[in-house]
């Protein structure tokens, strides 16, 4: 492994540092790359598109970093996988070829490269999304829709760094005493803004959580205003009305959890309404954790209304030339993969297909390197037959069958029933019980990896929004409200035989969390799940699917010590005023039977 030391300096310094106008990487084609000064000169910003612009900031999400020694760096596509590893249900069939294992073995997750990797992947957003915000003022409907995009872009990258990055209780005694007198708790990260100079971000301490909350609020409302009007974007890559109230749900469900868990957050947070120091930024104008459920219900629903979307059905999920690789009617939000594209054309096996498409023949989820993904194999045996999503990964039984009437029984239910793969008997009993066949190569192509690594990636599916609408009304009109909503989306949209009653809180959020695993498997949206809802990682127990090393259980009611992300000391060599995290490097053994 590769200490950092003084290793992100070297690469254009660090992305925090650097003033926000500093650098100036592929803003469009009106603007060569930079290096790194005192700000972008007058001249190149006089010549940018600001349509140059706001397409740059989607464009990103898929740029793979080509100076890279760390293969995940496939963009934010390769973050949501790091969030499935830290999670429960992305087990690898084999440990080969796999370049997720930090987060899954909880080792190396302190002052290494990869921490590094994605806290600049962050920074490098937010700085694409600064440039465009400092330079409009909503002057024409474009420009307008333009900044909604780079308002919403920048509150989504300081909503994922604020959860990834703020330390909660762990239940490891030494790792949260140490968290307390390093005196990190409570802080998220530092907060650069299109008005940030360079000399300030050399000594910009992080935010506390309720500074972030209302910067993140601030933005999402001033997004809502530039995007009224626009419940649909010019394309999925771009944020429409839809997906800023559908962020907005995200964000009060979020606070919903945290002040419901800690009423002493929530005094805190309201203690600092009227600070001066946080004049700039929209008040929060709740007085409990009930009114964040309901702001979150009330959004999803409002996403829900103006988005146009409707769940997917058997035949969108399944299709093995589009399922899952193409933005669809159910998909808000996206990141699109052009065919010129650097993520498509030049890498073969490092790219979001072949991590995830048992199908392409070119990937390390192949059936050559098999370092296919399986689900849960305790979550698997939770999923009824009446529920078509168990036939994405395969049944340990089918699998187990020998005889003629194996071949038969594939055919029927894999290919006939529910068209799930393109593999041949042969090619699908090479991999192992439990392997996903959610994600295709694109156009179904498994050879050609200019085509087939030319897919789509979902950031927001408009299933999550009837999922946080079931959730917020749970805690605002009750268990058994929250339990119908869930009720009503499963049975008219998964498994018409399903119904549910939650009795408690926990049997609440175990359902809800289960839903959600199964739903979203693969996407990268249940981990911050997770650590919401303080719900423990469990994959060492009798019967497990999880390689050994992997096999990690944290504590219950507390967050999985891997979920918060360490900064590494590169970045405090250049902020002087950065306080890290505890290291959370293998503080919990593997499981052993």
């Amino acid at each position: 492994m590769m200490k950092l030391n003084n290793i992100l300096h070297k690469i254009l310094h660090s992305a925090l540092c650097i003033a926000t106008a500093a650098l100036c990487l592929s803003l469009s084609s009106c603007i060569e790359e930079s290096t790194p000064t005192s700000g972008v000169i007058d001249k190149q910003l006089e010549g940018a598109s600001l349509l140059g612009m706001s397409n740059s900031i989607a464009g990103y999400m898929n740029k793979n970093n080509t100076s890279s020694s760390d293969y995940t760096a496939i963009g934010y596509p390769g973050i949501m996988l790091w969030r499935e590893v830290m999670a429960n249900d992305w087990a690898p069939l084999t440990t080969d070829y796999d370049y997720f294992t930090y987060y899954a073995s909880g080792q190396y997750i302190g002052d290494y490269y990869a921490q590094g990797q994605i806290w600049m992947f962050y920074y490098y957003l937010i700085q694409k999304c600064n440039l465009l915000i400092g330079m409009e003022n909503a002057s024409s409907p474009e420009n307008r829709q333009y900044l909604g995009n780079a308002l919403v872009y920048r509150a989504m990258a300081y909503f994922d760094l604020a959860r990834f990055y703020e330390y909660k209780h762990t239940g490891i005694e030494s790792l949260d005493a140490n968290a307390e007198s390093i005196g990190c708790m409570g802080l998220t990260v530092p907060i650069t803004t299109e008005k940030t100079t360079e000399e300030q971000s050399r000594h910009n301490p992080r935010a506390p959580y309720y500074e972030m909350y209302r910067m993140i609020l601030t933005d999402l409302l001033r997004a809502e205003e530039m995007l009224s009007g626009f419940e649909k974007a010019r394309a999925k890559s771009e944020a429409s009305l839809a997906v800023c109230h559908g962020m907005m749900a995200r964000f009060w469900l979020e606070l919903g959890s945290r002040f419901e868990k800690n009423p002493a957050d929530l005094s805190a947070a309201l203690s600092h309404e009227n600070d001066a120091s946080l004049s700039g930024y929209k008040a929060l104008n709740i007085k409990t954790s009930s009114d964040c459920f309901a702001n979150a219900r009330s959004f999803a629903q409002k996403a829900i209304a103006e988005s146009g979307c409707r769940p997917l059905t058997a035949n969108d999920w399944y299709n093995p030339n589009n399922g899952f690789n193409t933005a669809n009617d159910s998909w808000m939000w996206a990141i699109l993969m052009g065919s010129n594209d650097a993520a498509v054309t030049d890498y073969s096996w490092d790219s979001w297909v072949s991590f995830t498409a048992p199908e392409a023949d070119f990937g390390v989820s192949s059936t050559q390197y098999r370092n296919s993904r399986m689900i849960d194999a305790k979550l698997f045996q939770t999923i009824p037959s009446t529920d078509w999503r168990r036939y994405t990964w395969i049944d340990p039984a089918d699998f187990n069958m020998t005889g003629t009437e194996a071949a038969d029984n594939f055919k029927k239910k894999y290919q006939t029933e529910h068209n799930v793969t393109l593999l041949s008997y042969d090619e699908w009993h090479s991999l192992g019980a439990y392997v996903g066949f959610k994600f295709h190569p694109g156009q179904g192509n498994r050879t050609v990896y200019k085509t087939g690594n030319e897919v789509d990636v979902p950031l927001m599916r408009i299933e999550e929004m009837y999922l946080i609408s079931a959730e917020a009304t749970a805690h605002v009109d009750g268990w058994a409200a929250g339990s119908q909503e869930i009720t009503n989306f499963v049975s008219a949209y998964r498994d018409n035989a399903y119904s549910f009653t939650a009795s408690s809180k926990s049997d609440f959020n175990e359902e809800l969390l289960r839903q959600k695993r199964i739903e979203f498997w693969g996407e990268g949206i249940t981990m911050f799940d997770y650590k919401r809802l303080s719900h423990a990682v469990c994959r060492g127990y009798a019967g497990t699917n999880h390689p050994s090393a992997y096999r990690l259980n944290s504590v219950e009611g507390c967050c999985p010590p891997w979920m918060t992300l360490y900064i590494t000391s590169g970045e405090a060599n250049m902020n002087d005023k950065l306080i890290l995290n505890p290291n959370p490097s293998g503080v919990i053994s593997a499981w052993e039977e």
